[in-house]
């Protein structure tokens, strides 16, 4: 028996195989069940043997639930896997974040990365959560947020000279490429989320 857990965000999404003797783990480009976004990119061919192999996967990711992530998920999946029995749980991030960190002990769960979350946990279920509301209208403190606050300082002025020019050469932006990101192309969050390097720098 072999398993596979997947923590995905919206950047990145890390892969964990094992069957109790040796794990072996993969780093791939973040999914969203529910908006689809990151289910076309093609996984690393020792992933996929490795996911057709598994008795299990264990899939986290916001948005994880609902009817339309798990449509998405058996799409991306597809075929592998058939011809034995497998189970795929496709399940909340922060459902991951609460088994991984509190195993089964009441807790106080947060997660803070390209968006941000913050639940409840009694030892075996999310008992109370407040709905994230994604990046336009919540994920206060998260990567996304920072990193669009540090966009508008640098557009409206209100940044240090020696921060704008740091900026200036890091980033290279207009604002017709900022709005062509925003509104015409996908993944805004974690585009959002990467001007926080400039946090590394200044």
């Amino acid at each position: 028996m072999s398993i596979i857990i997947v923590d995905s965000g919206s950047t990145k999404a890390d892969w964990v195989w094992t069957d109790g003797l040796e794990s072996k783990v993969f780093t791939t480009q973040g999914i969203n069940p529910t908006t689809g976004s990151g289910l076309e990119q093609k996984l690393p061919e020792n992933l996929v043997e490795l996911i057709y192999k598994s008795t299990d996967v264990f899939f986290y990711a916001a948005g994880g639930t609902g009817s339309l992530a798990t449509l998405n998920m058996q799409k991306m999946f597809g075929k592998m896997g058939q011809g034995q029995e497998q189970k795929i749980q496709i399940e909340s991030d922060m459902l991951g974040a609460a088994r991984a960190s509190a195993g089964n002990r009441p807790a106080i769960i947060g997660i803070l990365g390209t968006g941000s979350n913050s639940c409840l946990f009694d030892g075996e279920k999310i008992t109370d959560q407040i709905p994230s509301l994604g990046y336009l209208l919540s994920d206060e403190g998260s990567g996304n947020h920072m990193g669009r606050l540090i966009l508008k300082a640098w557009f409206y002025r209100q940044m240090s000279p020696a921060d704008a020019s740091l900026f200036e050469d890091r980033f290279h932006l207009s604002r017709d490429v900022v709005l062509q990101h925003i509104y015409a192309k996908e993944g805004v969050a974690a585009w959002l989320a990467g001007f926080i390097r400039l946090l590394e720098i200044s």
